[in-house]
């Protein structure tokens, strides 16, 4: 079946080549002769598709070892633990497989993982690399890192970053425009405007994306063949693999099953993966239960072969890797009675200066926050950064924090961020302190992996050591803790009660060891807690398991059937969800893959005097706003209003 569905794909494709006019020209009645001038146009194919050449790996990189591949793909002189057990890994499998890399924070996962998948696909014969990251922040910095490796590489391919705004990305709009001028500009990656087209995402040969477009690949929708084509011959890599609700994750585990049966390498990334979530993910891409044993160490290493044909569908081991980075974070509990009480902290441990990461649950409380600090502190010393900020902004904002707080980063002190959850995951940033609000156990250590990541010789006295405040919370007598609404509507109390009654038992955490202790107690069943909390948990976990059986079953209504299950390709679409027209960049596509609102896309226009409409004049000379340094957009012919998301009566 899955040999199948991808000669479907290449079908598909070769129909819309062939009904190319560029490539296929009408030059009127057939005569003798036409059909060796057609075969010969079939070489500008590539030409055409703007696809310059397949990503081939270095048939010498299972041989030069740890040292020399890191060293010359990364720059790395003395690989970590962790990097050098991947590596021998990924030398020793002998078919296609999933390799699970759970490792700290900070540990070098990202350059593990294409290592990793350089080796895999130099020794197994693949052509193509794809890696799925959360968020587009986080798909924008890792696609600079993966154009490094490949110029490192000296590759001459094709490189596509896949999101909504990913044609507004700096470095791709620039390798588009390279593909223009292919002739001139010699080797080295391009991009391709045809791979830009609708359901063609995934057919460069390296690919980086949101998740989204790797979970669209297990939709039962029209041309889903074609995707599942970009994917065969490629390498798999996914980051943050914990970060998936019920819904996308029951979608993950369909696509893992067919990548399997195609004998497609996968990687996955996480720091927090619980035991539970790391087996569903083994046996989704096997197609069988994998015994997995020593479930206690950390880091460690899990392979598990593709099932038969593709691989030998039998072996499946664990490798303990080891880690010298050893990280004591001081925990404080900080209740939340007052709107000032975060403020007030946050003053207190910038009172000698350092730089300081303030992540809020929702964009309301990270905006309140914000203007509280520019109050106190100025304007020049808080940088606020959420999903609601305009493309341009957001992208602004983005390649500042990592300019500023990255590996080289300038490090302006004092200097506070606050942030919503768009910094937790992926961002190579570095801050002296943090002040959390309360969240589930595994984004909790994600937080914490955004301090002390890089060394620093300047940190202040009161943040040498390194230190997590959560708050976001008030306590209750003989009850959990009360928590804001709008905590409760991304997390659920379930979670969020557990992870602060596992919290009381610590008063500093020692990573990485405490990692996978905490994350399997707080998603296990032991009970936590006080006895008062009991009643109250057990209503929670409940409720909590209701709703993810609830997600689940929609994930199994729009997901392609398991490869296993079925005997034709006619019973994939049984339970098709998307209609023919449907591109995958709408936000009825989009609603389908995450669940939650659709986002709207807004064009200003403004009236002119003569009753027209035009696009605002130059930026330079729209005002920007006091508390966020944004642009702000026209209220009425006298006023102005942010461009931050902000409701929209809200007057600066």
């Amino acid at each position: 079946m899955a040999a199948q569905l991808v000669q479907a794909g290449a079908v598909t494709v070769a129909d819309w080549l062939a009904s190319n006019e560029d490539l296929f020209p009408y030059e009127g009645p057939l005569q003798d002769g036409y059909l060796d001038t057609s075969a010969s146009r079939v070489g500008r194919a590539g030409e055409v598709m703007g696809v310059r050449a397949a990503w081939t790996p270095d048939s010498g990189s299972a041989w030069m070892g740890a040292q020399g591949l890191f060293g010359s793909r990364f720059g790395v002189e003395a690989p970590r633990y962790v990097q050098m057990a991947v590596y021998d890994l990924a030398c020793s499998v002998t078919g296609p497989g999933l390799m699970l890399i759970e490792a700290p924070m900070g540990e070098g996962k990202t350059e593990a993982a294409l290592g990793a998948a350089e080796v895999l696909a130099a020794r197994l014969g693949g052509n193509g690399v794809f890696f799925g990251l959360p968020t587009q922040a986080t798909a924008n910095q890792i696609f600079r890192r993966v154009l490094k490796w490949l110029k490192r590489q000296g590759a001459d391919t094709t490189v596509a970053l896949a999101h909504g705004k990913a044609a507004r990305q700096e470095d791709y709009r620039a390798l588009l425009h390279a593909a223009a001028e292919a002739d001139e500009c010699g080797g080295g990656a391009v991009g391709s405007k045809w791979i830009l087209g609708r359901y063609r995402a995934l057919l460069a040969p390296v690919v980086v994306a949101t998740v989204d477009q790797l979970l669209l690949a297990g939709l039962a929708s029209r041309h889903v063949s074609v995707r599942v084509l970009g994917l065969a011959g490629k390498v798999v890599v996914l980051d943050e693999v914990h970060a998936y609700d019920a819904y996308m994750s029951g979608l993950l585990h369909g696509v893992l099953a067919w990548l399997g049966a195609c004998g497609v390498p996968v990687v996955l990334l996480s720091a927090t993966l619980p035991a539970k979530q790391r087996a569903e993910l083994v046996q989704a891409y096997a197609g069988r239960p994998a015994e997995l044993k020593d479930d206690a160490s950390y880091p460690r290493l899990t392979w598990v072969d593709a099932p038969g044909p593709a691989g030998k569908g039998e072996a499946s081991r664990v490798v303990a890797a080891t880690t010298d980075r050893r990280l004591p974070v001081k925990v404080t509990m900080l209740p939340e009675p007052d709107v000032t009480t975060v403020a007030d902290e946050a003053k207190k441990l910038l009172a000698d200066g350092g730089c300081l990461l303030v992540i809020r649950n929702t964009v309301a409380r990270a905006q309140e926050l914000a203007e509280q600090l520019r109050q106190a502190l100025g304007d020049e010393a808080v940088t606020l950064m959420h999903a609601r900020f305009t493309v341009a902004d957001r992208r602004r904002l983005e390649t500042g924090l990592v300019e500023q707080f990255g590996p080289e980063g300038a490090r302006p002190m004092p200097h506070v961020v606050v942030a919503t959850q768009v910094v937790e995951q992926s961002l190579d940033v570095s801050f002296d302190a943090l002040i959390t609000d309360l969240c589930p156990i595994d984004l909790l250590f994600q937080r914490i992996g955004r301090e002390h990541r890089h060394p620093a010789i300047n940190r202040p006295k009161l943040m040498k050591d390194a230190q997590v405040v959560v708050t976001g919370f008030q306590d209750c007598p003989d009850a959990p803790p009360q928590v804001p609404r709008g905590s409760r509507t991304v997390y659920g109390d379930h979670l969020l009660w557990r992870t602060a009654a596992a919290l009381r038992d610590y008063a500093t955490l020692k990573l990485p060891g405490d990692i996978p202790t905490l994350v399997n107690r707080v998603y296990g069943t032991e009970t936590l807690g006080p006895d008062s909390w009991q009643e109250d948990l057990a209503a929670a976990a409940r409720a909590d398991e209701d709703k993810r059986e609830r997600m689940a079953d929609q994930a199994r209504h729009i997901a392609l059937k398991n490869p296993h299950e079925v005997e034709t390709l006619a019973e994939l679409h049984d339970v098709g969800a998307l209609s023919g027209d449907d591109d995958e960049n709408t936000p009825q596509v989009q609603a389908l893959v995450r669940l939650g609102q659709p986002s709207l896309e807004v064009i200003l226009l403004r009236a002119g005097d003569t009753g027209g409409t035009a696009f605002p004049s130059l930026r330079a000379q729209i005002p920007r706003c006091r508390w966020t340094g944004c642009q702000m957009r026209r209220w009425s012919r006298r006023s102005w209003i942010r461009r931050s998301g902000s409701r929209a009566g809200r007057r600066s």
